[in-house]
């Protein structure tokens, strides 16, 4: 189990690596495709990737427009994946607690039920 905690823990610190380098990406290609500032860019980039859209910044050459679009589904898509790897790591993690926490409490009440009988 302490190897699925650890390939868990790897997992997810590739899923946010690859999103950072994707979010990354798309400060790059604003920056230098649509002119904006990096600033701007990186406020785009994570509005977008994070599905708020505000509306304050759009792309208006065609080729940023194109971009943006492939951008959406795929850092969307990566951003919803590692959100569900996330769950999975703590629904496993609290699966195995429990157990052990259930068997806590069972030793906690034989014990002290045996020091009332004394």
């Amino acid at each position: 189990m302490e190897h699925d905690h650890k390939e868990s823990h790897r997992r997810l610190a590739y899923i946010a690596a690859f999103a950072f380098i994707i979010l990354l990406a798309g400060v790059f290609f604003y920056h230098f495709f649509e002119g904006w500032s990096y600033l701007d860019a990186a406020y785009f980039s994570t509005a977008t990737l994070t599905t708020v859209g505000y509306g304050d910044l759009t792309p208006v050459t065609p080729l940023g427009k194109i971009f943006t679009i492939m951008y959406m589904f795929g850092g969307i898509a990566i951003i919803l994946y590692g959100l569900s790897a996330v769950v999975e790591h703590f629904t496993e993690t609290h699966e195995i607690s429990i157990p052990k926490n259930i068997h806590n409490i069972g030793s906690h009440i034989k014990s002290r039920l045996a020091r009332r009988k004394r």
